[in-house]
């Protein structure tokens, strides 16, 4: 970027050069590969084809408890790094930081770090004012996000279908056997089995259940036998030492055509996972 500067006279990559060079731009990388480690770990925990999602609200509060601990840590938002051990103390890491670049550019060496060149001066920033300026902003835009995808009824949804896991299916001589999936196949059966109401640019729209609730209720029983056999076929035939992943289980599932035909309301509500 400085090269296309100083050889071409290319005023944007001088503009990107002194953003990245400046001490805003480097805390803010930094920072931001803690924040982005913890958001990976949550994608990673969603979007694997052995999930667990009976665990969903334990990683989802886990996750936002860490990116919020970010932003209590306040005037001393330096710790995030130290806490990675990228060294003994931050305080190095910035000293570090701000020598390399005043050996390069003009740069005020103290609190404030800015970068001053042939005339072009970027705001300064503090190790004072990071946090609140750039630090919690985007932490706190960040949670919001994530809670406004992750509503409390749609983790509680998510975390009821996982009755159709096979891996959480206990054997049929188990005395859980006999409660198991029974709450929250009735909490599916609510909210898939009633007409729902959504408000938009101030107009109600209107939408028919999408399974019979009372049949779903009444297919639950005989179809989660259904899932013990079939997994327990699956093991066999495939020569598993543990349960199929929930992916290639309803793979099967809905290529036999006579799970689908025999148990229509499930099978529709496995689709929705």
């Amino acid at each position: 970027m400085q090269d296309l500067y100083e050889t071409k006279g290319d005023a944007e990559a001088f503009g990107v050069h002194s953003v990245l060079s400046s001490f805003q731009g480097v805390a803010t990388v930094i920072v931001l590969d803690e924040i982005l480690n913890l958001v990976a770990t949550f994608n990673c925990f969603m979007q694997r084809k052995t999930t667990d999602f009976s665990r969903l609200k334990v990683i989802l509060d886990s996750t936002l408890e860490q990116l919020k601990s970010l932003k209590d840590d306040g005037a001393e938002w330096c710790s995030v790094v130290a806490r990675r051990g990228h060294g003994a103390e931050w305080c190095s890491v910035v000293a570090s930081t701000v020598e390399n670049l005043e050996s390069q550019y003009e740069i005020t060496v103290g609190k404030t770090v800015g970068v001053a060149r042939r005339g072009h001066t970027l705001v300064p920033t503090t190790l004072e004012s990071f946090p609140k300026a750039v630090l919690i902003p985007y932490v706190d835009k960040l949670v919001e996000n994530i809670e406004t995808r992750f509503s409390d009824e749609g983790v509680a949804l998510t975390i009821a279908m996982s009755i159709f896991n096979p891996a959480g299916i206990p054997q049929i001589d188990d005395p859980k056997f006999r409660a198991y999936g029974t709450e929250e196949i009735k909490q599916l059966a609510a909210f898939y089995g009633e007409e729902a109401e959504v408000e938009f640019q101030n107009e109600t729209f209107r939408f028919p259940p999408i399974i019979d609730r009372d049949a779903l209720l009444s297919e639950w029983p005989i179809f989660k036998r259904a899932l013990h056999h079939k997994k327990e076929a699956l093991m066999s035939s495939q020569k598993l030492t543990r349960s199929p992943s929930f992916q290639f289980f309803f793979e099967e599932i809905q290529k036999a055509d006579a799970y689908v035909e025999s148990f229509p309301k499930c099978s529709s509500c496995v689709t929705l996972c």
